[in-house]
């Protein structure tokens, strides 16, 4: 209902929902054979206390425009902050945020 599109920052646990439903993922359950140069811990690092500005760093470089969060993800309080960012849908399972469009 929002047309979410585009790049997705996810939780690893999401990763294969997402494979399901032919969305691309930021990552999942390949992402060791996929990804090498630190990439997984880089991933993790953002969701440490001190690690908001890798995250910030990371939606930046990779161009993303939604995430997909589990409820308890610490990055959520983050993206409430943030003013380029809003809260799109919420429940018990999972948290979407989404960019704002400039000018909105």
């Amino acid at each position: 209902s929002h047309g979410i599109s585009g790049n997705v920052f996810n939780s690893y646990n999401f990763g294969g929902a997402l494979i399901f439903h032919d969305i691309k993922t930021f990552i999942d359950g390949r992402a060791e054979q996929l990804f090498l140069g630190g990439f997984i811990t880089e991933v993790m690092k953002t969701a440490e206390p001190g690690g908001e500005a890798l995250f910030e760093q990371q939606l930046q470089k990779y161009q993303i425009d939604w995430t997909l969060l589990g409820p308890a993800d610490p990055r959520i309080g983050l993206l409430d902050k943030m003013p380029d960012w809003q809260r799109a849908y919420a429940d018990e399972f999972a948290v979407v945020h989404v960019r704002k469009l400039p000018g909105s």
